[in-house]
């Protein structure tokens, strides 16, 4: 007879291992979270507790806090009182802290006060893998992707909406006002009596002075648009074509196994000055002379491009689309640029000499007197004379653009690079949203999660009982 598979009775003596150690097996990835942190140097990283005082009631170890983090972003745990209720029950977390049991508070003021700390842990697994030999060094891909605030859109508030939304409430007021009056002449409104008018009137009051608290906030920033309880976060344009409160999350990625080299977060809502400073971290990171950075175009800038160059790295950026005009006027690309002469010829052939420049505005126009008589000139422009415009970088521009022509595969290395990191980014932070307020935690939570991603590579890559000897070693 078939019989159901029955566990074991719960009154048996135990059910756990005699030894806390074998709550774990030998292969468990959990051991290298714990063998990383011991090589730590907590009070050079500059913890909070790493050195203990005379007097006091004993703290945590800021190394046991900080095994408990990296395994919670490994495992999407983030937040505290998640944590701190796993810490209870989970056999893996009772091996690595010692059946330690810290409450959420002391979990989310560790987070709170290791800003610098966490970041500078993110670098010493970025140094151990360069010790291992685990980076190329030669080529990374700079890429980037918003991750959500702890905001909605509903909390953003520019200019604009701030005046249709006093127009709507003063609007509404005259409409009570008018109302009031019409009562007073004994012709009431029945659906309302004057006590619910005046309760009304005195919401929209008080809305009203809201408002002039989060016009006042709004100016203060100095920014064009301000999100309520989230003030460093913006509006921004996502991947998939909407808008969402966001932090622009950038990485540097090593083309040899993907691991991030270098990452920051801003509240920019675009890539055009992040090529420099992305790729200058990610050569510091390498040691390297020299170095290829690939992007999307996204990431073109000329100025960027050209300080990249002066400090030996070569930049791989295709050039941006021109905006089209619909087939009536002829585009830029039909005007041929001569570097040795510095003039461009346009489509009929005559010269475009440079005839200004604009130092604010950091370009040079190019001209000539010979469009009045021109042919082609109704369908080069309705102006007395057509203008082209040039960059102070352009040379720098179009020379990135030019190594990504004459190398095509190495936008599909970018993308290959960088979007592998990004999706295990975005599956570890589940949404992807930030749990935490402000730039300067959410850095702290950034951080984290790349030291999780880059943790779990590098396992992937040599295995855990090799990176065992090897943390010993160190």
């Amino acid at each position: 007879m078939t019989q159901y598979k029955r566990g074991i009775p719960r009154g048996q003596t135990s059910l756990l291992p005699a030894s806390v150690d074998d709550y774990v097996g030998q292969d468990n990835p959990v051991r290298v979270i714990d063998a990383f942190v011991d090589t730590l140097n907590m009070g050079q990283l500059q913890f909070t507790h790493a050195n203990l005082g005379r007097t006091g009631r004993p703290p945590y170890h800021p190394g046991d806090l900080l095994k408990l983090f990296v395994y919670g972003y490994l495992n999407r745990v983030r937040a505290t009182r998640r944590l701190e209720a796993e810490a209870g029950r989970n056999l893996e977390l009772m091996w690595l802290t010692g059946e330690l049991k810290p409450t959420f508070k002391t979990l989310a003021e560790f987070r709170r006060e290791n800003s610098v700390a966490i970041g500078r842990t993110c670098r010493a697994f970025t140094e151990f893998c360069a010790y291992q030999g685990l980076f190329a060094g030669q080529l990374v891909a700079i890429d980037g992707t918003k991750l959500h605030a702890v905001a909605s859109k509903k909390a953003v508030w520019t200019p604009e909406r701030l005046a249709r939304v006093q127009a709507r409430i003063d609007e509404h007021i005259a409409q009570y006002l008018a109302q009031l009056e019409r009562s007073e002449q004994d012709h009431a409104d029945p659906s309302a009596t004057p006590q619910q008018v005046q309760a009304a009137l005195a919401q929209l009051r008080e809305r009203k002075a809201q408002l002039k608290d989060t016009e006042s906030a709004l100016a203060r920033s100095g920014q064009s648009q301000w999100v309520k309880g989230e003030p460093d976060a913006r509006l921004m344009r996502t991947a998939q074509g909407g808008h969402a409160v966001a932090y622009n999350a950038q990485i540097a990625v090593d083309s040899k196994h993907k691991l991030i080299v270098a990452h920051d977060l801003t509240n920019q809502g675009n890539d055009h000055q992040q090529l420099h400073p992305m790729a200058q971290s990610a050569k510091e990171t390498l040691q390297a002379d020299s170095l290829t950075v690939v992007a999307d175009t996204g990431y073109m800038n000329g100025e960027q491009s050209a300080q990249c160059e002066a400090e030996q790295i070569t930049p791989i950026v295709p050039m941006q689309k021109a905006a089209h005009t619909h087939g009536k006027y002829y585009p830029k690309g039909q005007f041929n640029y001569d570097r040795e002469t510095d003039t461009y010829r346009c489509p009929a052939g005559e010269l475009l000499r440079r005839i200004k420049t604009d130092v604010k505005g950091q370009v040079h126009l190019y001209g000539t007197s010979a469009c009045g008589q021109c042919p082609l000139r109704g369908q080069c422009t309705k102006a007395k004379r057509r203008t082209i415009s040039r960059d102070f970088h352009a040379d720098h521009t179009e020379a990135a653009a030019r190594r990504a022509i004459e190398q095509p595969d190495m936008m599909k290395t970018r993308g290959c690079l960088a979007e592998h990191p990004f999706g295990n980014i975005k599956w570890m932070m589940a949404g992807p949203r930030f749990l935490l307020r402000g730039l300067k935690k959410a850095r702290i939570e950034l951080g984290l999660v790349i030291t999780a991603y880059n943790l779990k590579r590098v396992i992937a890559i040599l295995g855990v009982p090799f990176l065992l000897q090897q943390m010993a070693i160190r």
